[in-house]
């Protein structure tokens, strides 16, 4: 090629360069239908992530989550050159920093994992791993995805010195207080130990514990926890840490950040978990080794049955390469290890139509809408109702009578309506207009400004009534055995009972005169009455549900007064409280 032609060919690649560049820089290439998608999920994703990380009050579920966030990304790779107008920019592990508790900055960054949602793209990662290491043959470890709260623990020679939450990768808050609340939580590590080590790990509520704070939340009139997850990313952000041990929270720990001398790293992932059982820390219960990508991939796949006995929640597994040479030699991506990737599970669904929109009034007021749908079965249970959270969200989601829905459960008890199919929305189909009065006594409802709910502001009010007595009733607080929801809406509607001390007011014969209360079940709840009267104060405060008066004041004022005597003594004098209850 003559020295002229070869100057054109430069010059010409030059220009095709520019004009390419210029294209990408203006957004000429992403069309306009792209574009548009793309403004609709980072705000959809932001929107969640700030309900998922810093709420601990998701609406979607983790699938759902999770596919809005992967659609993203594709776009964002398809076309790169679409702007981002965003004035701040969501961490890429999101971001569970309160903005309350103190800042804890990690030794090391604490990353987050990529994820595989089927074969294909967990084989695709095993290929990727195998073309990193110039083998096939690489050794795995398999391990329950636990679905909780992400803790790293700061160990200072043999003392626990520090706990925070992921955050952002490089800060998280400080979860010292609530760590050291767990049960079984070492304070110190048992020798030998490294002379500085960040242990990391799941701070969650075992599916016991989650069953039981259920429902005692059921029996008070509350809404109950959707899942595990949510329950275990709130109980970490209260500040009273005696509530973290009364919900029955647990930790596990399965990786490192900084580890110091150098020389104290393990070799490999079996290593470590004898090293954390040796220090006498939580350690995984279930590790499966497998070698190259036909045995990983049937080591997972009986996973998916597995899961369902384990005593905690889970919505997958993690897949780790074993040795830490080989972990060293792969490295780190932008914002998670190359070395270890998260397989989910398919969430269990089924498709169904809303045959109505109903409300239920707490004891607090509040109205929580309920989808009432056709019958489906799904995990193994009949799924006919599942809430739709608040007024706010039904109006966004624009759920209509007759709608067809699709309903899950992934790690969830709670099933999750996702949003209607409006393709197979009939013609004829209205919106739904929200309740302007309460359904249970009329009175005009209301909603504060900035507020989700709507709310019924009459204290007298027989669903609020009938909620604040099942509050006052349940286990948790008097323990008043065989008084349900059904006789006391009853008792209620019947006039008998009007608040808390009228349940002491009724005799034998007061229960046999209340509707659907037989000879001897007025026997049964007369004596489950009369015993209540024995319970601690403790319990009466709880059972009462004072507003603003949570398990660490109700504790105070008990541990205080003693008796219920004393307490209605000083409160008869006014504001004449002692110092040390003010405090």
């Amino acid at each position: 090629m003559s020295a002229r032609w070869w100057w054109r060919w430069v010059v010409l690649g030059t220009l095709l360069g520019a004009a390419a560049w210029g294209a990408a820089a203006w957004g000429a290439a992403a069309p306009p239908e792209v574009v548009a998608r793309v403004e609709i999920l980072r705000a959809e994703v932001a929107r969640h992530d700030d309900l998922y990380f810093r709420r601990a009050t998701p609406e979607i579920s983790d699938h759902a989550y999770d596919r809005l966030k992967a659609e993203l990304r594709r776009l964002e790779a398809t076309y790169p050159e679409i702007p981002d107008t965003r004035a701040e920019r969501p961490a890429a592990l999101g971001d569970d920093r309160s903005g309350t508790a103190p800042p804890q900055r990690h030794g090391v960054r604490m990353g987050g994992l990529d994820k595989a949602f089927n074969e294909e793209e967990l084989r695709a990662w095993v290929a990727r791993v195998a073309a990193g290491l110039g083998r096939e043959d690489v050794e795995f470890v398999v391990e329950p995805k636990f679905d909780g709260a992400a803790i790293s623990v700061t160990y200072e020679g043999w003392r626990l010195v520090r706990a925070a939450t992921r955050g952002d990768g490089e800060t998280g808050d400080d979860v010292t207080a609530q760590v050291r609340a767990v049960p079984g939580m070492p304070e110190a590590l048992a020798p030998p130990f490294p002379v500085l080590i960040e242990v990391r790990g799941e701070f969650y509520v075992p599916w016991a514990a989650f069953h039981r704070l259920n429902e005692e939340r059921e029996a008070a009139g509350e809404a109950s926890w959707a899942n595990p997850r949510n329950l275990a990313a709130g109980t970490l952000k209260q500040a009273d840490p005696a509530v973290v041990a009364e919900r029955g929270a647990a930790v596990v720990f399965f990786g490192w950040g900084a580890i110091e001398p150098a020389e104290a790293r393990p070799s490999d992932a079996r290593e470590f978990y004898r090293r954390l059982g040796g220090w006498g820390l939580p350690v995984l219960p279930e590790l499966d080794p497998a070698r190259g990508g036909e045995e990983l991939w049937a080591v997972v796949e009986t996973w998916g049955e597995r899961r369902r006995a384990l005593p905690y929640a889970t919505d997958g597994v993690v897949v780790k390469v074993a040795a830490q040479a080989e972990r060293e030699r792969l490295g780190e991506g932008a914002h998670a290890p190359r070395w270890a990737v998260a397989f989910k599970f398919p969430p269990d669904q089924a498709t169904t139509r809303v045959r109505a929109i109903t409300w239920q009034v707490g004891r607090s007021g509040v109205l929580t809408p309920v989808a009432e749908l056709e019958p489906v079965t799904l995990a193994g249970s009949v799924v006919a109702r599942a809430t739709l959270h608040n007024a706010a969200r039904v109006a966004a989601g624009d759920w209509r009578v007759g709608d067809w829905v699709t309903v899950e459960k992934a790690g969830e008890i709670i099933p999750v309506v996702g949003l209607p199919d409006r393709a197979r929305r009939a013609a004829t189909s209205a919106a739904y207009s929200l309740p302007e009065y309460c359904p249970s006594c009329a009175t005009a409802v209301t909603r504060a400004a900035g507020k989700v709910d709507l709310e019924c502001g009459n204290r007298s009010c027989p669903a609020r009534l009938v909620r604040r007595l099942e509050h006052f009733a349940a286990r948790a607080a008097m323990d008043i055995h065989g008084l349900g929801p059904g006789t006391l809406a009853a008792a209620v509607a019947q006039g008998a009972v009007a608040g808390p001390a009228d349940l002491y007011g009724l005799d034998e014969a007061g229960w046999r005169a209340v509707p659907g209360v037989g000879e001897r079940g007025a026997a049964q709840l007369a004596a489950a009455v009369a015993a209540s009267r024995a319970q601690p104060l403790a319990r009466v405060l709880a059972g009462l549900g004072v507003p603003g008066l949570g398990p660490a004041g109700v504790r105070v004022l008990a541990d205080f007064f003693g008796d219920a005597a004393t307490l209605l003594a000083v409160a008869a004098e006014g504001d004449d409280w002692p110092v040390e209850v003010a405090r």
